[in-house]
């Protein structure tokens, strides 16, 4: 079910496969913890410093990164007590790379990692919820990953499947809690709701969010918390030799050295791709770049990889790729208004 999606996609479209892309985990501490570590907080040459965000999650301790493969290692838990993590909570700012996290381990698994402790994992973006008509985990099972099959035969696999999740020998991956907590609030969602709580408190959970719009309160008790912590030095320059010519490299390189802010921007996956894709459109023998220019730039060739898979016209036909490229930046604005409309809209609405 899930190969057709274990990949990343990049901003160009283009697909990358998931070995080639970097999550880094950091602990969240525990109360008990934060007095003693308080001075390593301030210890971050290891990776970029991050930009001032309203998202960002307090009390991490950036020098301390955690392997993936030591996920359910036994280890001292948030309530003090030595034992395997059963629920684990996961944030991070958007674009970092939580959902590219919840498909590493379902690729961890598959390759063998885990497989004495489950039988199954199984990624939920939380999300899809919204447009399931299943408030059952039994009736959400079959609609989700056996609605192929005949009926005996997603109804058997579906009860297998709640059997092994009973016995603790299924992986929940509840990705995006906050995308779907405001809506378990109203009335209409109230079946919403309590099934989210349902999958809350499976035996063994990984729960993903943003730091904002997290409500705790709908929480069970969380053993381990962890942040995405985006790209270090180190992976920020693995993943442009992977996207960029030698010569690009080097100048996107010097381009972050030398600009600070940028510095705080590259260690979020999302927007370096950004960067890299829209990096080409740059005049070789302008002036020296800056933001501002950079900014537009990337603007630009978002609008025009957009506006052809818009099917954009002029005069009745289709306009092709070079058509497109060779429009002005007033041109590209008017040929997208309605789009510039509706996203502004939403950026507003976002504030």
């Amino acid at each position: 079910y899930y190969e057709r999606s274990l990949f990343i996609l990049r901003v160009s479209g283009e697909k990358m496969d998931l070995d080639t892309c970097f999550v880094n985990l950091a602990i969240v501490e525990a109360p008990a913890q934060r007095e003693k570590e308080k001075q390593d907080l301030k210890r971050q040459a290891a990776v970029f410093n991050r930009i001032t965000s309203f998202e960002t999650v307090e009390r991490v301790n950036m020098q301390s990164s955690f392997p993936l493969e030591q996920l359910f290692s036994k280890r001292k838990l948030r309530d003090g007590n030595e034992n395997v993590p059963k629920t684990i909570l996961v944030q991070g700012r958007a674009g970092i790379g939580k959902t590219t996290l919840c498909k590493k381990l379902v690729l961890a698994h598959q390759a063998g990692l885990w497989r004495h402790l489950f039988h199954a994992v199984l990624w939920l973006p939380l999300r899809q919820l919204k447009t399931s008509k299943s408030r059952t985990l039994e009736g959400l099972l079959r609609e989700k990953f056996f609605a192929k099959d005949l009926d005996q035969e997603g109804v058997a696999l579906s009860r297998a499947l709640v059997d092994y999740a009973q016995k603790g020998k299924v992986l929940f991956i509840l990705d995006g809690l906050d995308e779907i907590i405001t809506d378990t609030e109203c009335k209409e969602g109230l079946s919403l709701g309590l099934f989210v709580r349902t999958l809350l408190t499976q035996q063994h959970v990984i729960i993903t969010s943003r730091p904002s719009g997290l409500d705790r309160s709908l929480l069970p008790s969380i053993d381990l918390e962890l942040e995405t912590i985006g790209f270090s030095q180190q992976n920020v320059k693995e993943f442009m030799d992977k996207v960029l010519e030698p010569e690009a490299v080097r100048k996107v390189q010097d381009f972050i050295q030398q600009t600070p802010l940028i510095q705080g921007l590259v260690n979020i996956p999302v927007q370096l791709d950004v960067i890299c894709f829209g990096w080409d459109s740059l005049p070789k023998d302008g002036p020296t770049i800056t933001m501002t220019g950079l900014y537009q730039l990337m603007v630009r060739k978002l609008w025009c990889k957009d506006a052809l898979l818009l099917k954009k016209t002029a005069g009745g036909k289709d306009l092709t790729p070079q058509q497109i490229n060779k429009l002005a930046p007033e041109e590209i604005d008017e040929l997208m208004n309605t789009e510039l409309q509706h996203l502004g809209y939403l950026a507003f609405k976002g504030m």
